[in-house]
This record gives C-alpha cells, sequence and structure tokens, in this order.
C-alpha cells in the first residue's frame, strides 16, 4: 500500500504472543515472487502485467477518475475531514493497537497477500491467492502483527475455500467472486473479529480506509511486508452507475453490483502488490467495519502498476456464501 507519513510503534512481542496461543516463527527476509497464480494485488514477479492486466508505459489513457463528479464530491469530503483528522485519514504505518484483524497471508511458506479476521478462526482473504493445483490452495499460515517478515503470532490453515463462482477473465471484469475463505488450525484470542457492513453502509459511504502489507511505490516494487493504512475516496459504491454517458463497467474494469470502486484524491496512496485480499473498512456510527476486500487494480491504471484506483470486492453481496461455509467447515463467525 503506498502511503505518507509513516509513524511506528515499537510494542512487547511477549505482551502481543498473548492474543493467540501459537508459537512466534520467521518468514524469509526476501518479498516473494510468485507467477504461477493469476496476477491481482498479491505481489508477482516485477513485470507490467496487474490485476490480470497489461500495463503499457507508452499507452495514452483514457478519461481520468478525476472527471468523474461523485469522485470529486466524495474527494471534497475527504479532504475536508484529514484537515482535523489526519492520524486516520493520513497513509501512515499502522501500530499494533490497530486493526490488528487484518493479517498478513502466507502461500507455500512466502507472505503474498492480506486479509481480515472475522471470526476466532475464520479469515477472509482474496480468491486469486488460490493456487488450482496446489493442496489446500498452498495456503498455509496466517501472519499476525504489522511486520509479516517478522510476524509476532503464526497461525495455520486448516482448510481453504475459494468461492464456487470465482473466475479469472480475459477481459474485464478481471475478477469475480474474488474471495477465499480461511479455516484456522485454532481459535485466535485477544483480538476482537472484525464485523461485517450492511449493504445500506457500503452504499452510503464516502471514502473507505483500506489497510494491507502492499507494496509503497507506484511500480509495486518496494516496501512490501509492513502494514499501512489509506483514506482512499469512493469512486462508485457499487460499480453501478455511469461516468460521462459511460458505465462503470466499461470505465473501471468493476464487475456491476458487486464492487466497490475508490482511489486517492491526491493520486499518492492506493492498494499495491501485496494487499490482495485485505480490508477495505468504512466507519458508521464510530465503529469500523469490513466493507470490501481488494482485488485488484482500476482499468484507469493504464501508465502505472499502483495509485490510479482499485476494485474491492463487496462483502454484502457474499455474506449468505461466507457465513454458510464458515458454518459447515468448523468456522464461528458472530452474528451480525
Amino acid at each position: 500500500m503506498r502511503s505518507g507519513k509513516l509513524i511506528v510503534l515499537l510494542v512487547s512481542c511477549a505482551s502481543f504472543a498473548t492474543w493467540a496461543g501459537v508459537t512466534r516463527q520467521p518468514l524469509a527476509d526476501s518479498p516473494p515472487r510468485t507467477g504461477d497464480a493469476p496476477t491481482g494485488r498479491d505481489t508477482p514477479p516485477v513485470t507490467e502485467v496487474f490485476g490480470g492486466r497489461e500495463v503499457d508505459s507508452a499507452a495514452k489513457p483514457g478519461k481520468s477518475i478525476r472527471d468523474d463528479k461523485r469522485w470529486r464530491v466524495n474527494r471534497k469530503q475527504l479532504t475536508a475531514r484529514q484537515r482535523f483528522q489526519g492520524r486516520i485519514f493520513a497513509g501512515e504505518v499502522v501500530t499494533l493497537d490497530d486493526f490488528p484483524d487484518c493479517v498478513a497471508i502466507e502461500r507455500q511458506g512466502v507472505a503474498v497477500g492480506t486479509g481480515t479476521l472475522i471470526g476466532p478462526n475464520v479469515v477472509l482473504t482474496a480468491g486469486h491467492l488460490f493456487l488450482e493445483k496446489a493442496d489446500n490452495g498452498g495456503l498455509t499460515r496466517i501472519l499476525i502483527g504489522i511486520d509479516a517478515k517478522k510476524p509476532l503470532v503464526t497461525v495455520g490453515v486448516k482448510k481453504a475455500i475459494r468461492h464456487g463462482a470465482f473466475g479469472h477473465n480475459a477481459e474485464d471484469p478481471v475478477y469475480v467472486n474474488d474471495l477465499t475463505l480461511l479455516i484456522l488450525e485454532s481459535e485466535v484470542t485477544g483480538i476482537r473479529t472484525r464485523k461485517l457492513a450492511t449493504g445500506a453502509v457500503i452504499d452510503a459511504a464516502k471514502d473507505i480506509l483500506a489497510v494491507g502489507f502492499g507494496a509503497k511505490d507506484e511500480d509495486g516494487r518496494f516496501g512490501f511486508g509492513t502494514k499501512r493504512q489509506a483514506a482512499i475516496a469512493v469512486v462508485s459504491n457499487g460499480c453501478d452507475g455511469t461516468q460521462d454517458g459511460t458505465s462503470d463497467p466499461d470505465a473501471y474494469g468493476c464487475k456491476a453490483k458487486d464492487e466497490l470502486v475508490a482511489e486517492d484524491p491526491k493520486r499518492e496512496k492506493d492498494t499495491c502488490k501485496g494487499d490482495s485480499g485485505g480490508p477495505a473498512y468504512v466507519l458508521h456510527e464510530n465503529v469500523w467495519y469490513l466493507a470490501a476486500c481488494t482485488s485488484r487494480s482500476s482499468k484507469k491504471n493504464e501508465l502505472r502498476v499502483c495509485g490510479d484506483g482499485g476494485i474491492y470486492m463487496r462483502v454484502d453481496r457474499v455474506e449468505s456464501w461466507i457465513r454458510q461455509t464458515a458454518q459447515d467447515n468448523g468456522g464461528m463467525i458472530p452474528p451480525p
């Protein structure tokens, strides 16, 4: 995740380890370089392909997201809030006290993405992180803490279930139903699980707070592994509007009704490689709810890998699948 100011809070590992009865284990020092899975906002090799779409440095961009009146209205409101609530909305490194439910996802021994703890033994992440030919999708552990390379607590994945209607397409939308549910080997204690936002709350959102372990530069090359947060203005709450006569699916590459589109007003913050599956929170009555999961870049990303907006899978569209799948596989999710 690209961000501006950085604030680091050092906390005793011993105190944090009480959050779950699992031992701390180190990770490899180098960022992941995986190329077998479809490319989303995970961490594939450094190439000019991102979100399943080629990024042509010589391409001429189409209409800017700044032409969208909905984005301009939300941008003004977000900018006004930033003046008074800089610590919440300015992109920064997340401390151990903030959003501990946001965890890193390990695949075949290497951290590749982000997820959200929605039950004591249930994590929601991206469908495209799941490897078809690997046992259990190759997903092995969740990593709790603020540094994926030095997790304070790790919990093994007992079972990974990708959405049955997940799809990876050659054309937009690149992904559909981009979700995987993880059932953990043991319960995580000491961390409050994240509640799912209702459709009405998501529809009314003017901005999201995206949190993840992704890269911090526009090329998606540097900074992977550190948990960051960024406030991003919403362009389309449900990919069901129009921009100057062009439908949202055509303008942004999103799936109508199922996905949300957001972009930072200053083009300085965005989700990026490594943020795949991570939470997009919305604030409702002073409580942060999980509104969507990070999926991929917007179609507007024509000249760079990250920074021109992202697409997020709304959780309310698949809440019944989430709850039923968890229940069928021994997962526990608190009632709404």
